[in-house]
């Protein structure tokens, strides 16, 4: 795996997901290797591990790049990256595809684990509201049938209150809408209920509105009985060191320590060290707490630039046309700046 360091984000090549051939020799994206499996079959000798295969109605449309940003949520909310958390940051710029990996990832647990059985039961999408119809289209569009999700997008109060309460109830693990789609607001107004039982995974996309722990929509997700939690930001990296920490530590509490040991260990010397008057040693502690970070951080945030959807793109071709005197009039007729407003 080979990574460039820079503040809030990686860039990364991540190791190919393993590839094996279905029925039709199809390729597979295996989110699980033999010498995991091997690991865990040694602590537990008498239980079978199975790979964990993305079903090929959505691996066979990834590209190589969400195939590896699958690949690396997975291993961050399955605690593979970091023992004891289960949290990480989707960083991609825009038009990478955040929202494909993440209903791969999403429906991949819902059916499946190592142990041969589903992950967990029900998920929770939290968005804007003006996107979560744009989520329920999403899932029909690349799952069809194959799984329901149940979208917050109107009702009356008591509707609203029945169908989370039965959401909430509802403890099969084949539920029958296992996916449920919710504004950050309609979730802070409800979030009594939603915190009544446990959840298998949260995924909250633009969490960039999760930079203040002390505002109550943050307080409301963080109560969430759920320690799978995935972010979904195009933009994650604050200025505000401190913003920037509340992110991480929604979807890894605990990982950069209280928000008091954050300042005092990693805030107070970077600030010191990048002030224009700080002496070579606040410099040097300040570059230090600076790498010291980024090592923590680099685990659970996955970050990759639209440089990438340079190679799908076709080759531009360039034609010189002669334009006759009456063509050329024409169209600048249909430039003329009158013809524009402002």
């Amino acid at each position: 795996m080979i990574r460039r360091r820079s503040l809030g984000m990686t860039r990364m090549s991540v190791s190919p997901s393993p590839v094996i051939h279905g029925q039709f020799r199809s390729p597979l994206v295996v989110l699980t290797d033999d010498e995991e499996g091997s690991k865990r079959k040694r602590k537990k000798p008498l239980r079978l591990q199975v790979h964990v295969v993305v079903d090929p109605v959505l691996g066979n449309i990834l590209r190589p790049h969400q195939r590896e940003g699958v690949k690396f949520m997975y291993d961050c909310v399955t605690g593979r990256n970091i023992e004891g958390h289960n949290g990480c940051i989707m960083a991609d710029e825009m038009g990478l595809g955040k929202t494909l990996q993440c209903i791969t990832l999403l429906y991949t647990l819902l059916r499946q684990s190592p142990e041969g059985k589903p992950t967990f039961s029900k998920a929770v999408i939290v968005c804007p509201s003006s996107l979560v119809k744009n989520w329920d289209k999403e899932i029909k569009k690349w799952l069809g049938q194959r799984i329901s999700a149940l979208p917050m997008d109107s009702g009356s109060k008591q509707e609203i209150t029945n169908k989370l309460k039965a959401y909430m109830a509802d403890a099969r693990v084949r539920a029958a809408s296992p996916i449920l789609i919710i504004s950050y607001e309609t979730f802070r107004l409800y979030a009594k209920i939603l915190h009544s039982s446990a959840i298998g995974m949260v995924i909250c996309d633009e969490g960039h509105r999760l930079k203040n722990s002390d505002n109550l929509t943050y307080q409301a997700l963080n109560g969430l009985q759920c320690s799978r939690r995935v972010l979904i930001s195009g933009t994650p990296i604050q200025n505000d060191l401190l913003e920037y920490y509340s992110l991480v530590n929604f979807v890894n509490p605990g990982l950069l320590g209280t928000a008091s040991e954050f300042k005092k260990r990693f805030e107070n010397p970077i600030l010191r060290g990048r002030d224009g008057n700080a002496t070579e040693e606040e410099q040097k502690k300040g570059e230090e707490a600076t790498k010291e970070m980024i090592t923590l951080v680099e685990k659970c945030i996955i970050r990759r630039t639209s440089a990438l959807l340079t190679k799908y793109l076709p080759v531009r071709l360039g034609f010189k046309v002669s334009l006759t005197g009456t063509i050329y009039t024409i169209v600048g007729c249909c430039l003329h700046y009158k013809l524009f407003s402002n």
